[in-house]
């Protein structure tokens, strides 16, 4: 019979992927219409749903990790600062998404230091993981630091051309929404890493 802690594990790695996956789809929903005038409003009020599911799932998800592995030190403070980075990242992007252009200095604030924290929180999980997990445990927690790199990488790409078009005038439109582009794709490719490397967490019992 499953140890009921492991079992409850099991399920906050799981949500933490399907948040993350729902994060990904989100993204690439947002690639299609980004620069494209005349986006119905029921597609944008959808995708706005999925990225805030996307964040916020995999956050709850990941605080309940940490509560449920807490005899492992790093790993804990890890997952609640990767966790906290999440939410942090929402607030972000909800900052930038706005019309209001003192908030985005703000935003981009926000997510370089939401992302700085999300990034030192999964190389302490996977620092206080690893000597706990089989070898696909282990090539999961190193896909869990690439992919949350290439998502955080991906959100200041595109935090970064908000500020330079919006609130600097240094860049054109065409330029921001290129730049935006690239960044949504970095961050729905490490999305897409995440998931994987959750799923091979959960597999390997971590």
């Amino acid at each position: 019979m499953e140890d009921i802690g492991t079992v409850a594990t099991a399920r906050a790695w799981g949500l933490m992927a399907w948040g993350h996956a729902c994060l990904a789809l989100a993204l690439v929903v947002f690639l299609t219409f980004n620069g494209v005038n005349g986006t119905p409003g029921a597609a944008v009020a959808g995708t706005a749903v999925l990225l805030t599911v996307g964040f916020l799932l995999p956050a709850v998800a990941t605080f309940r990790a940490a509560r449920l592995v807490g005899a492992r030190g790093p790993a804990t403070k890890g997952l609640f600062a990767h966790g906290a980075g999440l939410v942090g990242l929402l607030l972000g992007v909800a900052c930038i998404v706005t019309d209001l252009h003192a908030l985005d200095r703000l935003g981009a604030a926000i997510v370089a230091m939401s992302g700085a924290a999300s990034v030192v929180g999964v190389v302490a999980c996977r620092r206080g993981m690893q000597g706990r997990v089989g070898a696909s445990g282990r090539v999961g927690l190193t896909c869990l630091v690439a992919g949350a790199c290439l998502l955080v990488l991906g959100a200041l790409a595109v935090a970064g051309a908000n500020l330079l078009f919006a609130s600097l005038s240094v860049i054109s439109q065409t330029q921001e929404n290129a730049w935006v582009d690239l960044g949504a794709t970095v961050s729905a490719l490490g999305c897409v890493l995440v998931t994987y490397s959750l799923v091979a967490l959960r597999r390997a019992g971590a």
